[in-house]
């Protein structure tokens, strides 16, 4: 598959003066409008929005990016890695978007997971997208994966102490974890008889937000060696 890079300089700072984006269409996309991941390979940072991937990598990185694009689309199949300037050139046509039926949402959830999991070869961070992923897909069990994402983490540095200290975390680990352990969320300690009650949807999106901020955290340790 030969493509033509279309790339996007994000705007000039500090932190993303050498960075480079390319962006694609996976074509055809109808069967991707659902999906949506990101995560890091190879120290580039692949995110997926529907039938949108962009590769962010830096300039050296330019043959690994296209390397990983093509190996991710190959794993999500069936589709076709096009470039942005090929698709803006196509005539337009019509998009037709209906609801996933139960059995679709579970097989796209596997393939994703699936895809995710064919590329990544750092275990514990694989294991921490996977759990990421579980607590998107399954909110009422939610905190139990993400505590399980906390373990992963707090495995690599001898504890979950000593990974707060090495990521510098700001307090992320012990508010998560407590989170988890409160017994009326009946979620990893169970509740006092008639005590339960359930996180509130703001504290849900709030711990899951914790939890992707932990795995960026972790994603630049690895990437810096810690």
């Amino acid at each position: 598959m030969h493509c033509r890079h279309v790339v996007k300089k994000p705007p000039l700072n500090q932190k993303t003066l050498r960075k480079m984006i390319f962006h694609y269409v996976l074509w055809p996309g109808d069967d991707f409008a659902a999906l949506s991941d990101e995560f890091v390979v190879r120290g580039c940072r692949v995110r997926l929005m529907g039938s949108s991937l962009s590769v962010e990598c830096e300039p050296d990185q330019v043959t690994v990016a296209a390397t990983v694009a093509k190996e991710y689309v190959l794993a999500l199949g069936p589709a076709r890695l096009m470039p942005l300037e090929e698709y803006a050139a196509m005539p337009a046509r019509a998009v037709i978007i209906r609801g996933r039926t139960s059995r679709e949402t579970s097989h796209d959830r596997a393939r994703l997971k699936e895809a995710r999991r064919s590329i990544v070869d750092h275990a514990r961070l694989r294991q921490c997208y996977d759990y990421l992923q579980s607590a998107t897909d399954d909110p009422e069990q939610a905190l139990i994966h993400i505590y399980k994402l906390v373990e992963t983490i707090g495995a690599e540095y001898g504890g979950k102490k000593k990974a707060a200290r090495a990521l510098d975390d700001g307090g992320v680990i012990k508010r998560l974890t407590t989170q988890a352990n409160k017994p009326d969320h009946d979620e990893r300690h169970a509740p006092d008889p008639g005590a339960t009650r359930p996180i509130d949807a703001a504290s849900l999106a709030a711990s899951v937000r914790d939890a992707h901020d932990l795995v960026r955290k972790y994603e630049q340790a690895i990437a810096a060696g810690r």
